[in-house]
């Protein structure tokens, strides 16, 4: 992520399907038994669906920047800015920016900041609450915000990470994005290279 605002998208559907002839083959009975042991007990199943309707992912407004800024005092490898920077990121100025924000039962969990400039995206900031990482709650963010950059024609998708940040470089390389460049001594406290990725969308 950058230090400052200057510059500063797991469905598994998997189907068996059995093709039985002649009648002195019984099986009928056996597949349905063991339909009945894996499959989601009906019971569960309303409680499975409201789990999921209680996640989501929405632009974020002015009222959350408390929130946007609780989250990201509690990452210390992100970039910092201040409250005064954060609600710039909602006026009608350039560069366009998108801010979304992840939330379960109402309460955000995660945030991420982009920017577009031109034809391009930069990707400055995202931030998942400690007790919810796990979750793939970075992931729905990304992949929200790879969605917007289709949709509004925008390529390629940049992002700077640091170089000791490995669990930060293997989430982008999961999800597409490769090695473009490497900015040296980018970061500071402490002082660090800064790798940069880049994805098109």
């Amino acid at each position: 992520m950058r230090r400052s605002l200057r510059r500063v998208k797991v469905s598994c559907s998997c189907q068996l399907e059995l093709a039985i002839s002649g009648s002195q083959f019984q099986l009928v009975g056996f597949f349905t038994s063991i339909f009945h042991i894996f499959r989601l007990k009906p019971e569960n199943q309303p409680r499975a669906r409201a789990a999921r309707e209680r996640e989501s992912v929405r632009a974020a407004v002015p009222a959350d920047v408390p929130r946007l800024l609780s989250l990201e005092r509690g990452s210390a490898t992100i970039a910092h800015w201040s409250e005064d920077e954060y609600r710039r990121l909602f006026e009608n100025s350039t560069p366009e920016r998108i801010v979304l924000v992840v939330d379960i039962d109402g309460r955000i969990q995660g945030f991420l900041v982009a920017r577009i400039v031109n034809t391009e995206c930069e990707l400055e900031n995202i931030v998942v609450e400690q007790s919810a990482r796990r979750k793939q709650l970075g992931t729905r963010l990304l992949v929200e915000l790879i969605e917007r950059a289709k949709a509004r024609g925008v390529e390629p998708i940049f992002l700077e990470v640091r170089a000791s940040n490995y669990a930060a470089r293997s989430f982008y390389e999961a999800h597409g994005f490769q090695q473009s460049g490497l900015r040296k001594r980018y970061y500071v406290a402490p002082v660090e290279d800064a790798v940069v990725y880049r994805l098109k969308t």
